[in-house]
């Protein structure tokens, strides 16, 4: 059953001093916390710069910005156009909250996004709405109308457990579907939060807090009866890799 949640409207009125919270999960216990207020180095933390992308903390946030001009010049692909970042360390059923602020650069076909093993569910960042992709980007579960502005903070909120995941965004909509996919690994091997921003755009994360979770909460079977069912929309063939 794949579904999109009824109350996306309802969320956008949510008071701005009102607290996202899990509406799937029980967190267990938090497995990593960090506002970036302290000393941090990227080197040998939990935190992988995807394509030679750079990325260092200022100002109490953790930045990112595109790889060098010198490291596009000697790519074929993977040139690290836009900033792309993953921390790999994340439980099966977890909880996710962070601040995350997107500024300058251009959308691409593919950037900017926010996912959770790379290609298996993907919340795609575009220009009056956002969506949930699974499948290496084939599928379409899940879409709402969503004006995401530049050089602005959102707070989001992402739970998976199994086949399920649901991303809120403070004062914004609520995003929810089902799929077997999503308990799957990456095709790549790339399991974790991943985040990339636009071509030759700037990233900022903050307030990053992870929970593992055992359970789903107690009402949630009757809580989701609330959501309406969404038609997966296919949106692209999936590529099939050529054998050497």
């Amino acid at each position: 059953m794949f579904r999109l949640t009824l109350f996306l409207c309802l969320v956008s009125f949510v008071s701005a001093n009102s607290e996202l919270k899990p509406l799937m999960n029980l967190p267990e216990k938090i497995i990593y916390s960090n506002d970036f207020s302290k000393d941090f180095k990227i080197k040998g933390s939990d935190w992988r710069p995807n394509q030679a992308t750079q990325w260092k903390v200022n100002d109490g946030v953790l930045q990112g910005k595109e790889s060098t001009k010198e490291n596009q010049a000697k790519k074929d692909h993977h040139k690290g156009l836009e900033p792309r970042i993953t921390f790999p360390a994340l439980p099966e059923k977890c909880i996710i909250k962070l601040s995350l602020k997107l500024d300058k650069g251009s959308e691409t076909a593919k950037v900017p996004f926010i996912e959770l093993n790379h290609h298996v569910v993907r919340m795609r960042i575009r220009t009056g709405f956002i969506d949930l992709v699974t499948d290496s980007e084939t599928l379409q579960v899940a879409k709402a109308d969503f004006s995401w502005q530049d050089g602005k903070w959102y707070e989001l909120l992402a739970e998976r457990n199994g086949e399920e995941f649901i991303i809120q965004i403070k004062n914004g909509p609520t995003l929810y579907a089902q799929h077997p996919e999503f308990k799957n690994d990456a095709p790549s091997g790339s399991n974790g939060l991943g985040i990339a921003g636009k071509k030759s755009g700037f990233v900022e994360i903050d307030k990053v807090t992870i929970w593992e979770v055992k359970s789903k909460q107690q009402n949630w079977l009757k809580s989701k009866e609330s959501f309406a069912e969404y038609t997966p929309v296919k949106i692209a063939e999936k590529k099939v890799k050529k054998k050497k």
